[in-house]
């Protein structure tokens, strides 16, 4: 199955959002994010947030490691760098 970019307005999303959209747990997330193989959450210009927020762009890169890493079964390395070959 190809990966889609959101199409979804939403400026920001929560953890909680995105580890409900991906079908996994908000621990997964942050063990991503602690290896970094998905981007750090970022807050800045978001007004009022409390907890980790990823914008846009974030999101569907995230959407895209999750997709990768689903389908083609890759390694934490390998995830790695994935990731930073398309930055």
């Amino acid at each position: 199955m190809p990966y889609k970019p959101n199409t979804n307005l939403k400026l920001y999303y929560t953890i909680s959002e995105l580890a409900d959209e991906l079908g996994i747990n908000t621990s997964e997330l942050r063990f991503y994010e602690a290896q970094g193989v998905i981007p750090v959450a970022d807050v800045s210009g978001a007004k009022n947030t409390v907890g980790r927020k990823w914008n846009s762009k974030h999101a569907d890169e995230i959407r895209e490691v999750f997709e990768a890493a689903s389908t083609e079964y890759y390694t934490l390395k390998g995830l790695r760098e994935r990731v930073y070959k398309n930055t």
